[in-house]
């Protein structure tokens, strides 16, 4: 047998029996040396007896005692499974330097920690190093507040773009996930952006519950804001700036229908199912808004009007009494109060769906 395994193990029962500091040393020392002394002389029998006499020991002394074994054991990663795992599974004062730093530790031990251990277990997994996307997702299916804030802190945790979602939603009434959500650099653009929403909802009632502004004023400022940091505004005003109504009404006499729905949804800062809509809608209110909101003459908005209901082919009728009315509707119009409409109508349904989410969640019973 090798020197590295030269402790009886009646000898060391004994050192683990003895209370005193001398002894509790001693024992410390003697353990690890049984798997980390010399290792390249060790036969895979000298490896299995180590185990099995540390395994055997484990119990028998006390929590500080287990405690230093497991941090000399934490760094390395050839130590047999089943022993780490009987330390991951220990107490978490044991257990902790092995959760947070043996490699050797496998997702099914982590997941099955997870499930079965405490919640002090589950926030030290969650301070892994490189967690794998399935672990995340166990971490995150714990539902604890802390454990998944601690898992978004950890930077080199992996975590799949379904959960993530998941996570932006939950932050509508759970805000202490903003902030780490937000440091997240893998957060896909789209949550990026329905993050923010969140983010700005939940500001925006905090102002609207303790100070006395116009709620109005305030949408607008957290709109421009929140399009100011993705540049929506700045590209919308490029393309607005670049484009003439008669491209616009080109598109569509060349019945180019998707390319003129695509523009006029640039011109307009609507998305093309809204844009759709209004096109045909009756009564033409909405589309006098739009085609007023962004200085298009009275001709164009009764071309565009006459052409959508016309069909492709042309033979349809123009009921005259919903021309009349839309072109009054049109005249009637400033084009500073259309404006202000389709700015309304132009805010992120994420961001309306969120207002409506919090104001459901204060009026719902504790």
């Amino acid at each position: 047998m090798s020197e590295a395994l030269s402790w009886g193990y009646q000898e060391l029962i004994g050192l683990a029996r003895d209370k005193s500091k001398e002894s509790r040393a001693e024992l410390i020392t003697a353990i690890t040396d049984l798997y980390t002394g010399d290792n390249q002389r060790l036969t895979p029998g000298d490896r299995t007896q180590m185990c099995n006499i540390i395994k055997s020991l484990i119990h028998e002394v006390e929590v500080t005692v287990r405690q230093a074994v497991a941090e000399h054991l934490a760094g390395d990663d050839k130590v047999p499974g089943d022993l780490i795992r009987t330390l991951a599974n220990e107490h978490i004062d044991v257990a902790f330097p092995i959760l947070v730093n043996c490699q050797a530790l496998q997702d099914p031990d982590l997941l099955e920690i997870i499930q079965y251990r405490t919640m002090e277990h589950q926030l030290a997994i969650a301070m892994r190093p490189r967690l794998s996307e399935d672990v995340s997702h166990a971490l995150v299916e714990t539902g604890n507040e802390d454990v998944i804030t601690k898992l978004l802190d950890n930077e080199t945790a992996c975590i799949a773009d379904h959960t993530l979602e998941r996570l932006v939603d939950e932050s509508h009434h759970i805000e202490r996930f903003h902030e780490p959500l937000a440091r997240r650099y893998d957060l896909p653009q789209h949550l990026v952006k329905k993050l923010y929403w969140v983010v700005s909802a939940a500001l925006r009632e905090h102002i609207v519950q303790r100070f006395e502004i116009d709620p109005t004023e305030l949408d607008d400022t957290i709109d421009d804001a929140v399009h100011d940091i993705f540049d929506d505004r700045h590209d919308a005003d490029e393309t607005k700036a670049n484009t003439n109504p008669h491209l616009l009404l080109g598109y569509l006499n060349a019945g180019k229908i998707p390319l003129f729905v695509d523009l006029f949804g640039q011109l307009t800062g609507l998305r093309s199912r809204l844009v759709r809509r209004i096109l045909f809608e009756s009564g033409g209110e909405g589309l006098a808004m739009a085609c007023k909101s962004i200085g298009l003459d009275k001709h164009s908005f009764i071309t565009i009007f006459i052409k959508v209901r016309q069909g492709r082919l042309g033979d349809k009728q123009v009921d005259p009494n919903e021309l009349s009315g839309a072109a009054t509707f049109y005249d009637e119009l400033t084009e500073a109060s259309a404006r202000k409409v389709i700015a309304r109508w132009r805010k992120d349904p994420e961001y309306l769906n969120t207002l409506r989410l919090i104001e459901e969640h204060e009026r719902s019973p504790e």
